[in-house]
């Protein structure tokens, strides 16, 4: 009689083991909320070049970017922390213009009226980028949101794990806009 109930304990403990490995890999992680962003070390790399359909259906091209700062931030709709720094994002870009070049990228696979409706609450003025799931574009994410700054040249000169907030991305953009006034 012992027996069956320690095998029965034991089966539900493995069932709710593989219930909660489930749940955590149903979607990526989420980041820290806005602050906590950690910045990532800048690898002294070129991003990869790429052309991902708008949400609008256009094609984008990371390349012809080339010449200005560009920030991309990787988000969700369904990301608490990406809701919180939006927002942040697009206040920095208004304030920055056509000097900084920022894209979004959504990872709301399959889902661009949710990604239309976020645009529009928030105003969003730049472009968001819709890849499809299992795009290589979003092979070097740990979760979201995770935002990444290129320089002119299109060199990774930082990157963000979770909520980015405008002071820090602005320790990374006002310096290279500097260099160019040079």
């Amino acid at each position: 009689m012992n027996v069956r109930r320690v095998l029965a304990f034991a089966a539900v403990l493995v069932l709710v083991g593989c219930a909660e490995e489930a749940r955590r890999s149903a979607s990526p992680p989420t980041a820290p909320p806005l602050g906590a962003a950690a910045a990532k070390p800048a690898e002294p790399e070129t991003f990869p070049d790429f052309t991902l359909p708008t949400l609008d259906g256009k094609k984008w091209r990371l390349s012809d970017a080339r010449g200005k700062v560009t920030v991309l931030n990787y988000w969700a709709t369904w990301c608490p922390p990406c809701v919180e720094e939006t927002p942040e994002l697009v206040r920095a870009a208004n304030e920055f213009g056509d000097r900084v070049r920022f894209v979004g990228i959504s990872i709301d696979y399959g889902q661009p009226e949710a990604v239309r409706r976020f645009v529009e609450k928030y105003k969003i003025p730049y472009p968001i980028l819709m890849p499809k799931e299992g795009d290589p574009t979003t092979a070097r994410l740990t979760g979201v949101p995770e935002t990444y700054v290129l320089d002119q040249q299109g060199k990774l000169v930082g990157s963000f794990i979770g909520a980015v907030s405008r002071k820090e991305l602005e320790s990374k953009i006002k310096p290279l806009l500097e260099e160019k006034n040079l």
